[in-house]
């Protein structure tokens, strides 16, 4: 009895459905007081303009460190200032609108900040059985034509990995992409919205099963 390894893929095209972007704001300065009220100002400012676009928004990570800068010259460290720094993320069903309200807005953030861009698309509940079913019988039909021209049959099935997502898995990322905050011209050809049209972007999704056969002679 010999084994027959066999892979197949199926696959399904999603319309991209949200949106999160995640910013990071630094402030720093030789006065503890300001750094820290310029950030405090800049989160804000991102909090009144979260609820006045009506988005899911967090504010997820903030600390403070003092930042040094050694000096080779002199053999020793230059106190640079305190440094306070926040993560923001926000979240977008697909709205060109307002994302490009939000975008063009938080230009106006005068502290340093680098923005991530994640596109995501939903799963819908049935669609990863689908697509599993799909791989399966296609690796079936390949199997048995294999085992045809080996002058074989398929005795049974040894094993089958069928690359399922784990049950929280209700999203697939579709792109992401950081700017820093020297390259946040959001008008020019390079930008990650403009002039795309987010209801329109697309991510392929697909499973791939792996099925093991255990054939043996006519």
């Amino acid at each position: 009895m010999g084994k027959l390894i066999v892979s197949e893929t199926a696959s399904q095209s999603l319309k991209v459905d949200k949106l999160a972007i995640k910013i990071d704001l630094t402030s720093l300065d030789l006065s503890y007081s300001i750094a820290r009220e310029n950030l405090l100002k800049s989160i804000d400012y991102l909090s009144k303009l979260v609820e006045e676009i009506g988005v899911k928004s967090s504010l997820n990570d903030y600390n403070i460190s003092q930042e040094y800068e050694y000096d080779n010259r002199m053999n020793k460290k230059n106190f640079l200032g305190y440094k306070f720094i926040a993560s923001y993320e926000v979240e977008f069903n697909i709205d060109n609108d307002k994302i490009d309200k939000f975008i063009k807005e938080i230009s106006n953030i005068s502290i340093e900040k680098a923005l991530t861009f994640k596109l995501y698309a939903s799963i819908p509940d049935s669609l990863e059985s689908e697509l599993i079913k799909k791989a399966y019988q296609k690796c079936l039909v390949k199997a048995k034509l294999l085992a045809k021209v080996s002058k074989s049959k398929i005795v049974d099935i040894e094993s089958i990995d069928d690359d399922k997502s784990s049950p929280s898995a209700k999203k697939v990322l579709a792109y992401s992409r950081s700017f820093a905050d020297s390259n946040l011209s959001f008008c020019n050809e390079d930008s990650l919205y403009d002039p795309v049209d987010f209801s329109k972007k697309e991510v392929n999704y697909s499973k791939t099963v792996n099925v093991i056969y255990n054939i043996g002679k006519i």
